[in-house]
């Protein structure tokens, strides 16, 4: 039969596109590219229920043995072929391969109370990966499991204990928000992350692509003596080795001047931060130079939905996607 869809796979750009679509009565297929899970959350911020969701960064992770032919993209394009012949509603999409065992924690221990709190603030206060405002869009527990990495059984579960605990509460839609008390403590966890981060990275030599799982293990050893303690060792650092501000809140204010490089247009700027939760493209990035201060050239606008081609330290690099996602720019002026 018939089937008539938009994927909304550039929020900035698409969006208004996708709910005029929905409220015409036509379906409409998210397409996200990254963890934040942007494009799903402004829809349905906008009271729009997409037909299906499809994250490129999960398809990519299924992409078992990895296979630099497989483009995610494309994979993406196959399943919403599927989709309209199958008429599947209301669903999330991932594309696991055969043989690809469910996704797991990249962590070594079980997720805390703290590690939930790290995503929410991560969540709910940055600019997301596409450079829309992820405070403008609701978190939901579907959203924590993908940047966790964990099952949505697990996400509701700890969540729940987290809202008995008076540290988040639901919205009218069934969003993730910080009580007064739970922004203190998302605030502490933040602060004595990032202060972890730096340790891994200044005095036991791990690198910065390693340092936000690194933390995580570290952070039961340091109670808050500790971290003070570490805070005077290290030398008051006010960034953590992505360069995210140690001051949560300074980060808060400085995620609204920041754009990511897959939605940074052309021009001329300099990297700010990089997302801290995909090691393995993290890794790659630091390896071109795209690290934090590095001053980058930008192109191929038109071009965007194949990648970003980027010009650091005299080598032109063309990113994919999902990987421009992860680094936060801020034009240079004047240039």
């Amino acid at each position: 039969m018939a089937f008539e869809q938009i994927a909304a796979a550039e929020v900035v750009q698409e969006i208004d596109t996708a709910v005029a679509a929905a409220r015409a009565g036509r379906s409409v297929i998210a397409l996200d590219g990254c963890r934040s899970a942007c494009c799903s959350r402004v829809l349905d911020a906008k009271g729009v229920r997409p037909q299906a969701a499809l994250n490129l960064t999960a398809i990519r992770d299924a992409i078992e043995p990895p296979d630099s032919s497989q483009d995610p993209a494309r994979l993406a394009l196959e399943a919403v072929v599927r989709l309209g012949s199958h008429g599947t509603t209301g669903a999330q999409h991932h594309l696991p391969r055969p043989g690809r065992p469910a996704p797991t924690s990249r962590a070594k221990r079980a997720h805390t109370t703290d590690d939930y709190l790290l995503a929410i603030d991560a969540l709910a206060s940055t600019a997301a990966d596409c450079g829309a405002l992820a405070a403008e869009a609701p978190t939901l527990a579907s959203h924590v499991s993908v940047l966790l990495g964990v099952s949505r059984a697990s996400a509701g579960e700890m969540l729940g204990r987290l809202e008995a605990e008076g540290l988040v509460e639901r919205g009218a839609r069934k969003e993730v928000l910080l009580t007064p008390s739970g922004r203190i403590a998302a605030d502490r966890a933040v602060t004595r992350h990032r202060l972890l981060e730096r340790l891994a990275s200044d005095f036991l030599g791990y690198p910065p692509a390693e340092c936000y799982e690194r933390a995580r293990l570290l952070d039961d050893a340091f109670d808050d003596d500790g971290i003070e303690r570490a805070r005077i060792a290290l030398g008051h650092p006010e960034r953590c080795p992505h360069g995210w501000p140690v001051d949560p809140r300074r980060a808060r204010d400085e995620s609204r001047a920041l754009t990511a490089l897959a939605a940074f247009g052309e021009g001329e700027a300099t990297v700010v931060r990089l997302a801290e939760h995909d090691g393995p493209l993290l890794t790659g990035l630091f390896e071109l130079g795209l690290v934090p201060g590095a001053p980058v050239s930008v192109s191929g606008a038109e071009r965007r939905s194949t990648g970003v081609c980027v010009n650091v330290a005299g080598s032109v690099r063309r990113l994919d996607p999902a990987a421009a996602s992860l680094v936060f720019v801020r034009e240079r002026a004047g240039i």
